[in-house]
């Protein structure tokens, strides 16, 4: 009996061993690790960025404590033209507007097209507010309107895919609702300081 004791006692030091050998290298791995990395998901790099595939997203560090996911595939995003000045305009502001025509095509798809940016403006502390260019018919009267004559207004348009600024607001333009989301993410991403 004593020794069906001992040879369970050892049995159970021995396992304790193991876990903390085997928890040890693991902070030893993610804490002294410098260039190397611990990859989980599909790996993808765009500009010098890698994009690790997770449930869905495209997730990658914007600094050594902080990772961000995004939607849109980021080698297909960094096709699409933009203003880098766009990036800088918005995080000058408090309050931004993602404003659209209610009464075009393109407000069948303005949530999935603004999902990321909505998601890093909100993350970058930013009021995000939908704004109509016009009136709805019926009209809306809890949807602002705003224009590119306001400040703080990223104004979403048909036209060739991209993202420009105009005087101090932001146009994201795109011939569909593909491109429309492409054109966005671009601009998530240049917000959030990847610049693919």
């Amino acid at each position: 009996m004593r020794r069906r004791k001992e040879s369970n006692f050892t049995s159970k030091l021995l396992v304790l061993v193991i876990l903390v050998v085997f928890i040890s290298s693991l902070f030893a791995i993610t804490q002294l690790g410098g260039e190397e990395e611990i990859i989980v998901g599909d790996a993808v790099k765009v500009s010098g960025y890698t994009f690790y595939k997770q449930q869905g997203a495209y997730v990658t560090e914007v600094s050594p404590e902080q990772a961000i996911g995004f939607l849109a595939d980021p080698e297909e995003v960094a096709e699409y033209p933009i203003d880098g000045y766009a990036a800088t305009l918005l995080h000058s502001q408090s309050k931004i507007y993602i404003a659209y025509n209610p009464n075009r095509e393109v407000a069948s798809y303005v949530e999935q097209s603004t999902y990321d940016l909505a998601n890093v403006l909100s993350y970058y502390g930013k009021d995000v507010v939908k704004a109509y260019t016009e009136d709805s018919d019926p009209i809306d009267e809890n949807t602002p309107l705003r224009s590119c004559a306001d400040e703080g207004v990223i104004e979403l348009r048909l036209g060739e895919a991209g993202v420009s600024v105009e005087d101090n607001c932001v146009i994201i333009q795109g011939t569909n609702e593909v491109e429309l989301q492409m054109a966005a993410s671009k601009l998530a991403m240049w917000l959030a300081g990847v610049k693919v």
